[in-house]
């Protein structure tokens, strides 16, 4: 099976992360988180178009709803061509000109996904888990400031409490859970931990 042989990136539309992210790692694909894009369509569809809430959520669900045209277009082109439908399709003008300028965006990201290696349960990537380690590193900061010694500390820290938890996985214990097409390697043996079949001899 091919691999990726550099990491992909994911990240909402903030442009100095992306900045960074580009500088940082040039080879690497970046994925836009698609809650976020769902969230910032929506906001301007509200405050710059004005359009009724009825008729927001109508807009959204389309493009971005369980079976509209990012979930459903075969590939990149197609759901270029949906989006293009769309927006020759709309009578408002400012939807017309929304969806042409975010159209490049969802375009590009959907061309991402079909890298070779990459195994997304759904086009509709969101970044969760970027966002619950945010949350994770702010809870262990205590909503502070660090120095930047301090910072990189902590997220040692952090990090080294994860790879204990894969560990812990690998045995059938601990937060964290192998995915269903890898749980077959769990093996409690390797830690010493009795398996189902030890404990029900000693009951």
């Amino acid at each position: 099976m091919d691999c990726p042989q550099v990491p992909i990136l994911g990240s909402d539309d903030e442009k100095a992360l992306k900045l960074a992210m580009a500088l940082a790692f040039p080879q690497a694909p970046r994925l836009t988180c698609t809650r976020h894009l769902r969230q910032n369509f929506f906001h301007t569809l509200a405050d710059k178009v004005g359009l009724p809430s009825q008729e927001r959520q109508r807009v959204i669900t389309k493009i971005f709803g369980d079976n509209g045209i990012i979930a459903q277009g075969t590939d990149h082109m197609d759901i270029a061509d949906r989006l293009q439908h769309m927006a020759e399709s709309t009578e408002n003008r400012s939807i017309q000109k929304l969806i042409e300028l975010m159209s490049p965006l969802l375009v590009e990201n959907a061309k991402r996904l079909e890298r070779p290696g990459l195994h997304l349960a759904s086009p509709l990537w969101p970044n969760h888990n970027c966002e619950s380690f945010n949350h994770c590193l702010k809870q262990a900061l205590s909503w502070r400031s660090l120095k930047l010694v301090e910072l990189v500390q902590k997220l040692h820290s952090i990090i080294k409490t994860q790879h204990r938890e894969v560990q812990r996985a690998i045995c059938g214990v601990g937060e964290f859970v192998l995915l269903m097409n890898i749980r077959g390697l769990v093996y409690p043996k390797m830690c010493g931990i009795p398996t189902l079949e030890n404990n029900k001899n000693d009951t």
